[in-house]
């Protein structure tokens, strides 16, 4: 059996700790102006350095200009808040698969629902309003088949994947829609 060389391995995991040091404090310096932004190449240098130092006198951390165990906890703490905050919103998922449809849906889902279609109500006139009751009524199932009209969709008041994500797609076409130009209708539902 031959041996192994692990120094090019050593090498390659410092130079890809480096990087992913770098990316986090480039990612920080775009929110905190006295960070300098390093190059992201996996090689250590003065300007990383020099953010590792800032980064500890802005947080109160011992200024080694090293990342030591603290540093990189709290690096790595600061990114991922920074991430989350200016990140795009995410999607919504509620629905775990098609066969959630076919079994009665949980209060908390219907309520979901009445309140996506009772808000496409306020951004289209041919949806009507939608009550928040949490029961899948009648006024509910009128709503779903005028939202399966404007989709193309034979129009049955019956909650499926196709009219799930028919309703959502008009969510987010008319809330693009709404955020260009407010409509003068606002939705009839109370929060």
């Amino acid at each position: 059996m031959l041996p192994i060389d692990t120094s090019a391995i050593d090498h390659t995991q410092k130079e890809n700790n480096i990087r992913e040091l770098q990316e986090k404090l480039r990612g920080l310096s775009y929110s905190d102006s006295s960070l300098p932004r390093p190059a992201v190449t996996g090689i250590r240098d003065d300007v990383t350095d020099e953010a590792i130092r800032i980064f500890q006198k802005n947080t109160g951390l011992e200024e080694t200009g090293n990342a030591d165990s603290a540093t990189w906890k709290a690096i790595d703490k600061e990114h991922r808040i920074a991430v989350n905050r200016y990140s795009p919103a995410a999607a919504l998922y509620p629905v775990p698969g098609d066969a959630f449809f076919s079994m009665p849906q949980p209060k908390h889902f219907v309520l979901l629902l009445q309140l996506l279609l009772d808000t496409l109500s306020g951004l289209t006139d041919t949806i009507p309003p939608t009550a928040m009751t949490g029961q899948f009524d009648e006024q509910t199932a009128r709503a779903l088949s005028a939202v399966q009209t404007l989709s193309g969709l034979p129009p049955t008041g019956v909650l499926d994947a196709a009219v799930w994500n028919a309703i959502t797609a008009l969510y987010n076409l008319e809330t693009v829609k709404y955020l260009a130009s407010p409509p003068i209708k606002p939705p009839s539902h109370k929060i």
